[in-house]
């Protein structure tokens, strides 16, 4: 008897052990890789490795079905019009240095490549492995102004690109459907990552606004990590931020680490001439925010930061803020506006700013004040 019941308990996992993996198999078989050559044909192409298709825009208007996969063989691709990646539809390329996109498309809120989708749709993609070229030179020879627009998705993968000189903005994760919402919109993508990426030269100031090489609004446990995003490329007045928030930002659990942030040195008399700040990371509307482990040129402005559902609005640790020389002109370090509930500041570095931390608490729908700082011993002011 006892024997039988072992052999019952040794046999069930082995009998869902195979039925899972008739089910991967199954549910790979489904899944196709399809290709595009800078030597191949929209035309007589059929999208495999022997007979590719030329353009991203043909591979994206022809592949469709989720779990599918675009692959970019090593090359320079022109690519002219906008492309709409289908949800469930990855995208690759051989590699940043080998795989290069170039973009010519022109005109305003022009974007190369398209994840747009209604709110809480699963994305469930990746794009990687990619460089992405926008064609900036300066404010009066550019092409396209965005490099990557996604809406409505979840679990979105962005890794191991490289974004360059797109005129207005670089990424943009929108999570809902709502524009600019003045309260909490409901929705919120998930899952969405942003890692492994360089960015450079991809953010505006025109006066009016500034952009972000990395835009978010409406989202929920989002991680954004190990990456390299620089904008000081520009004429005076001329770069927006490298971290900014979409649509009123509205910002859960989001999570920023271990990045290199560049703004260029702040060159105006006072703070926001000509529409310009020395932000390296603006956010909008945060809870359960946490900024870690970053090295940082510029500051951190965080906006309407209260606690919600989390343990506090943000918590700040182990950066280095640091500029390589004290700027003849006024730059901060980390600054808190409007309301701000529950900040944990601790274990951060800040060198040459002329303002460590910042409350401007002021304005609408104050309701909590400050109640936690903390700046140990280790912090330089």
């Amino acid at each position: 008897m006892k024997t039988h019941l072992l052999f019952l308990r040794r046999s069930v996992p082995a009998i869902f052990l195979t039925a899972g993996m008739v089910l991967f198999i199954t549910i790979a078989s489904f899944a196709t890789t399809y290709y595009v050559s800078p030597a191949g044909n929209d035309a007589t192409g059929t999208g495999t490795l022997v007979n590719p298709w030329k353009t991203l825009k043909k591979a994206t208007s022809t592949v469709t079905a989720s779990g599918n996969i675009i692959h970019l063989v090593a090359g320079t691709y022109a690519e002219t019009q906008n492309s709409s990646l289908a949800v469930g539809v990855s995208l690759e390329g051989e590699g940043l240095t080998t795989t290069i996109v170039v973009s010519t498309i022109t005109g305003q809120w022009s974007e190369l490549l398209s994840l747009n989708s209604g709110q809480d749709t699963n994305g469930n993609q990746s794009i990687s492995g990619i460089a992405f070229e926008g064609g900036y030179v300066n404010e009066a020879t550019y092409k396209t102004w965005i490099a990557i627009w996604v809406t409505g998705r979840s679990n979105v993968l962005i890794h191991d690109c490289k974004i360059t000189n797109f005129k207005d903005r670089g990424v943009i994760f929108d999570g809902n459907n709502v524009t600019d919402p003045i309260t909490d919109p409901g929705h919120y993508a998930t899952g969405n990552k942003f890692y492994n990426n360089t960015v450079l030269n991809c953010a505006t100031n025109v006066g009016n606004y500034g952009a972000g090489c990395v835009n978010i609004g409406g989202q929920q446990g989002m991680e954004i990590y190990n990456n390299t995003i620089i904008q000081n490329q520009r004429a005076n007045f001329k770069n927006g931020w490298p971290l900014k928030y979409w649509d009123n930002g509205w910002l859960k659990g989001v999570k920023v680490y271990n990045n290199t942030l560049v703004k260029a040195p702040y060159v105006g008399s006072y703070p926001g001439e000509n529409g310009d700040w020395d932000f390296a990371i603006e956010f909008f509307n945060i809870a359960g925010l946490e900024i870690y482990n970053n090295s940082i040129q510029g500051s951190i402005d965080l906006n309407y930061n209260y606690k919600g559902a989390y343990a506090f609005c943000a918590w700040i640790h182990h950066n280095t803020l640091n500029h390589a020389t004290i700027n003849s002109n006024f730059e901060s370090g980390i600054i808190l506006e409007f309301a701000t509930q529950a900040i944990l500041i601790e274990n951060n570095i800040l060198n040459n700013v002329c303002s460590g931390v910042q409350f401007n608490t002021r304005g609408r729908e104050i309701t909590a004040d400050t109640d936690i700082l903390h700046l140990p011993v280790d912090t330089v002011l």
